[in-house]
């Protein structure tokens, strides 16, 4: 045996010691006593219209509507945590006078990545159902589940036709369930859903071509924390049952003594619960056989079989089954499943039997297996107990049954599962933003996986088919990489050392084989040979923009594409070398400006920021023509200028282009045409904000430190924060006729805001760009406030991009309590005005008072006991700087008497808000060239601001899936010029020209192809808020 498996070993006796301390100090807290019993009309379901369009001013979006269930988690955890309303002693349920049905489910928890790599565990997965399939072709009682299928997939195409035949029956017989159908068990807090689509679609499309079956029930149960949006993308993927398990302990005890699970899961959006999601939750602590069977873990512990030859119970080592100890080892199960059974409304329970790496010896199977059968031969014989081997599909046909005999429906629940405090009370809130490095460099492969997608639907047929195919296989690589890093200890950056390092090196993989699909799918498209101009140099790298030599060649070309179905306007800037260039676009000169150009936090001598602005159409591309030209009146060395205190350092390091000129501190400050700002003496961050002929207002921006002890996954803050910036920085200021800007210089930190000078939606918006350094500091939490004199402000952010949830700061509860995932955008909102914050990498967030935290990056020096170990390779103190970006737009309503638009519970984005999210995280690709191209030019209708175009994605045989979702939109503010109105028109002609005839609408998927074919020409759009159109298209 390995150390490494040795010591693994040895920590998991000493999680299954733990783990039943636990449960046995919390067995008393769950058992119940007489009491009032649990009535619906305890929490009336509300309907509350939360987007009333302004009187007068129809915006031609849907108004957005608030449904809450009787029980919302939000309400739950104001009630149980912050007011200590504790849960209710509820008189247990009477089953004595029905027969407990218990459903036995066999099964082991595999982590593709964690204390090993991917590649590692595979090993193990491999061993595990290989021994699956040569018991169960044998054993017909019994029955298995399997969820990861990166594992599976893997396995899979190892096998032989006779092993395929077998497993392909053991499925269509039902006693191997393939659950989720999902290529990994996602991580809920930092995923963006377009990804979350992909990661159902890859593991789906799999099990329908292999086994032509949609899996119908969701398996998460280690994910740390639930989103409801992600059991409502698996809804619309056509499944409607699921079991999780790690919610918040006071809310798991709080449901349990309303009898309160299993629960359907609502969206606020859906009135009528026609998307609802019926969930069960897993009763007790953990996963585990310890809390499996009943209150009682040492009593559990006696049916974990393999115990008899590895590893130890508390009391012992449990003893097999026979003859003389049968009967009483039956009358010890059947009393603790009765016990667990008194929590449930319905006598049918669910027992999930395995653990981490479980089933991967062939003895342990047989040691489950031979012990179990007699055990449910004699409680089936003599104890109103059926009890048996099965799986989650019977035992949710029988609770669903029994609903339906007994006239009954579950318990309706609204709301999501953040944050996660486990029964120890730490929170798991600190994963929101552990390692960011690594998760911008998920959120880059995204973004030029989807973009590289849609250029390969729009300018395929300039392709060969050779290489169409291998493009097409390169990206399917690409977007597996990318679906493994939404593993729940991969994009939370919860894995040790060496395994971060690998998902890191196999990003990169993915980067470079999309990058190389999207330079030559361009290639064609305009006619020239392009390079990317910002691509990351190694996997050590998230950002390096790559310099065109215009000292070198006569003409260089900067070839733009947008993959988004809206216009684009924005500036854009490359780096060259000479800072004399003229910019042309089709002959004529464009305004651009000379700026100084900052790499990594430093100010570059012989390299310059050429920026000037563009206006793309959607799915087009624009070519501009760069020339060497002392002479260009268009293009203008910006003004540099700084205060005393740093004129002489700054005059080092600028090269000698530029003039730089001292000022006072008050006339630091953008001022374009649109907003102006003022900025702190000392640290030189915003500290207001004025929108031109509208409203100034006090927005001041700090950078705040924690002391804090927590780990990779867990807050522990000590103590209230800290300014982080205390010293003067040195800090530029940059002005010209394109945009303004400012720089700010310390060790930890470069920052530079940016206000752009052009017309449109983004205008009122100011750009932070962060590039963030703190590997030489020691158990510190480092975040950004931005903070307001607004009134009565609601905060929301966003639940993997597809809602905006609200968020509120109890100060009764400590600062890790108050966190929140913030996996694109956060909103805050007062009635009269509103603040989106959006970013390009994942973060947590807490709400202030009128304002915001978000938490920027964490260096933690200790374990923090969940699991990963306090040797090196696995503190979390692998940190690289990481270049990160938000927006922060300013609006105010259209008609001030309008009320808010946000809800009490939940909002969405205004289209604007929309818009500034989309830009940022899909940018216009921004190529390199220095041969002349052509532009491909679209003149058809542009998408409305709320339809979404995820992607539109090969999946094999001559088909692709192309997925749109429509946004909820929030009423009452202005609708931007850059989107469209037609949305059946705009779509017909995008598939027309891309060259689909025949489209057949189908679930998310793309599973399901029951649907009719019908012509482009007949497709109608007609998608109500928050849906999704997928269309399988040929």
């Amino acid at each position: 045996m390995s150390l490494v498996r040795y010591v693994g070993q040895i920590r998991r006796r000493l999680r299954y010691l733990l783990t039943f301390l636990i449960a046995l100090t919390l067995t008393a807290s769950l058992a119940y006593n007489k009491g009032k019993q649990y009535s619906p009309t305890t929490y009336e379901s509300k309907i509350i219209n939360i987007a009333q369009a302004p009187a007068g001013k129809s915006l031609g979006y849907p108004s957005i509507q608030e449904y809450v269930g009787e029980f919302d988690t939000a309400d739950l955890y104001k009630s149980v945590l912050v007011s200590q309303h504790g849960s209710e002693n509820h008189k247990p349920r009477d089953h004595s006078h029905e027969k407990l049905k218990v459903f036995l489910l066999p099964f082991t928890h595999v982590d593709p990545g964690w204390l090993r790599t991917f590649d590692s565990y595979s090993d193990d997965t491999n061993k595990i159902l290989t021994n699956m399939h040569n018991f169960m072709t044998k054993n017909p009682k019994m029955t298995f589940m399997w969820a990861e299928f990166v594992f599976f997939e893997r396995w899979w195409n190892l096998q032989n036709i006779t092993v395929k035949t077998d497993v392909r029956k053991l499925v269509q017989d039902g006693r191997l369930e393939m659950a989720s159908g999902s290529w990994v068990m996602t991580d809920e807090a930092n995923a963006y859903f377009p990804v979350s689509v992909d990661n159902i679609v890859e593991g789906q499309q799999f099990l329908r071509n292999e086994f032509d079956i949609q899996p119908t029930v969701i398996w998460s149960n280690d994910p740390f924390g639930y989103s409801n949006s992600v059991p409502y993308l698996f809804r619309e993927a056509g499944i409607k049952r699921n079991v999780i398990n790690r919610i918040h302990h006071s809310l798991k005890r709080k449901l349990q003594s309303n009898r309160a699970i299993p629960f359907n899961w609502r969206q606020y959006f859906d009135k009528q619960g026609e998307m609802d999601v019926l969930t069960h939750v897993l009763p007790y602590t953990h996963y585990d056989i310890l809390n499996s069977c009943g209150p009682d873990p040492s009593r559990c512990c006696e049916f974990d079989f393999k115990r008899m030859t590895h590893w130890y119970c508390p009391g012992g080592r449990p003893e097999p089954i026979t003859n003389s100890n049968v009967a009483k080892k039956a009358k010890t199960l059947v009393d603790q499943l009765k016990k667990m059974s008194e929590m449930y409304e319905a006598p049918v329970l669910l027992m999930m039997h395995g653990d981490d790496f479980r089933f991967d010896m062939i003895e342990e199977w047989h040691q489950h297996h031979d012990n179990f059968l007699p055990l449910f031969e004699e409680i089936n014989k003599n104890h109103n107990v059926e009890i048996k081997f099965g799986t989650f599909s019977e035992y949710f046909e029988s609770l669903e049954n029994w609903y339906s005999t007994n006239s009954k429906t579950p318990a309706v629940l609204t709301g999501d599962f953040f944050p996660y405090q486990c029964a120890l009370g730490d929170q798991w809130t600190g994963y929101f933003t552990t390692r960011p490095f690594y998760k911008r460099q998920g959120r880059l492969l995204h973004s030029l996986i989807r973009a590289a997608d849609i250029a390969m639907a729009n300018f395929e047929k300039k392709l060969k088919p050779d290489l169409a195919k291998s493009s097409y296989s390169s990206l399917q690589v690409a977007r597996r990489t990318l679906s493994l890093f939404q593993h729940h200890d991969a994009i939370t950056g919860t894995s040790k050392q060496h395994v971060m390092e690998n998902y890191s090196q196999l990003l990169q993989e993915g980067l470079n084989l999309t990058k190389s699909v999207l330079e030559g799918c361009l290639e064609h498209a305009v006619g020239s040979v392009v390079t990317l101009a910002q691509f990351p140099n190694s996997f050590r790298n998230t950002q390096t923009k790559v310099s065109l030599s215009m000292s070198k060649v006569e003409n260089g070309f900067v070839v733009l594409y947008n993959s988004l179905p809206y216009k684009l306007q924005d500036t854009v800037s490359v780096r060259v070398d000479v800072p004399f260039v003229r910019v042309e676009y089709n002959g004529k000169a464009v305004p651009a400006q000379i700026e100084p150009f900052v790499y990594l936090g430093e100010i570059a001598q012989k390299s310059f920021l050429l920026t000037f602005p563009v206006e793309i159409d959607s799915f087009a591309t624009a070519s501009f023509k760069l020339t060497h030209d002392r002479n260009s009146g268009s293009t203008q060395i910006a003004q540099v200028l700084t205060t005393g205190a740093h004129v002489s350092k700054l005059k080092i390091a600028l090269p000698k282009i530029f003039t730089l000129t001292e000022i006072l501190e008050e006339q630091f400050h953008l001022n374009t045409r649109h907003i102006k700002t003022s900025h702190d003496v000392v640290t030189g961050l915003v500290k207001s904000v004025e929108l031109i002929g509208k409203f100034e207002q006090k927005f001041n921006t700090s950078f705040v430190s924690y002391d804090s002890h927590g780990g990779a996954y867990l807050m522990r803050v000590n103590g209230p924060p800290k300014n982080f910036l205390n010293t003067p920085m040195p800090k530029l200021l940059v002005k010209g006729a394109i945009q303004q800007s400012v720089h700010l210089f310390s060790k930890e930190l470069y920052k530079r805001i940016v206000a752009k000078e052009f017309s449109g939606s983004m205008t009122p918006q100011l750009e932070y760009h962060i590039r963030m350094d703190i590997k030489h500091l020691r158990n510190q939490e480092v975040a950004m406030r931005i903070e307001t004199n607004w009134e009565n402000s609601k905060f929301y952010s966003d639940s993997v991009g597809m809602q905006l949830m609200r968020r509120t700061n109890y100060s009764t509860l400590s600062v890790q309590a108050n966190y929140y995932p913030m996996p694109t955008a956060a909103v805050l909102d007062d009635g009269a005005q509103r603040l989106t914050v959006a970013s390009n990498v994942e973060h947590g967030v807490m709400p202030l008072n009128n304002g915001m935290e978000i938490m920027i990056d964490r260096i933690l020096n200790q374990d923090d006991g969940k699991g990963l170990g306090s040797e090196a390779d696995s503190l979390p103190l692998d940190l690289y700087p990481v270049d990160m970006q938000f927006s922060l737009l300013f609006e105010d309503y259209i008609k001030k008497e309008v009320n808010s638009n946000a809800g009490s519970h939940y909002t969405a984005h205004s289209p604007a808000g929309l818009l500034s999210v989309q830009n940022l995280l899909y940018p216009p690709i921004t190529t390199l060239s220095i041969e002349k191209p052509f532009d491909v030019v679209n003149d058809f209708e542009l998408l409305p601001c709320d339809y979404q175009l995820l992607t539109i994605r090969d999946i094999g045989l001559g088909k692709k899936l192309l997925t749109i979702f429509r946004n909820g939109l929030a009423e009452g503010f202005a609708t931007p010029a850059e989107c469209g109105v037609q949305s059946t028109t705009a779509l017909r002609q995008f598939l027309e020209r891309i060259g689909v005839r025949k489209v057949k609408k189908s679930n998310l998927s793309g599973t399901d192809d029951t649907a009719d074919e019908i012509s482009v020409k007949q497709l109608i759009v007609n998608l109500e808020p928050f849906r999704f159109l997928s269309l399988i298209v040929s």
